[in-house]
């Protein structure tokens, strides 16, 4: 389930995704997602876009994120 929602992530949005911890653990995972673009804010809403498809599986429940500008 999970390498078929990160692909589909990476098909519908302008954005890299990963699974970055946790790989040994069955109910636990860290994603990460990374976007560029020309402003920051465009950048944001393509993540914030892939956060919230990715939610809309009921199957996933988010613990906790966090938006970091380089």
């Amino acid at each position: 389930m999970l390498k078929r929602v990160l692909n589909r992530v990476k098909q519908r949005y302008n954005v890299s995704a990963a699974e970055t911890d946790y790989q040994d653990k069955w109910q636990r995972t860290v994603i990460e997602l990374v976007s560029a673009a020309a402003d920051y804010t465009a950048a944001e809403a393509e993540i914030h876009r892939a956060v919230s498809f990715m939610e809309s599986f009921p199957e996933w429940e988010p613990v906790a994120s966090r938006l970091e500008r380089l």
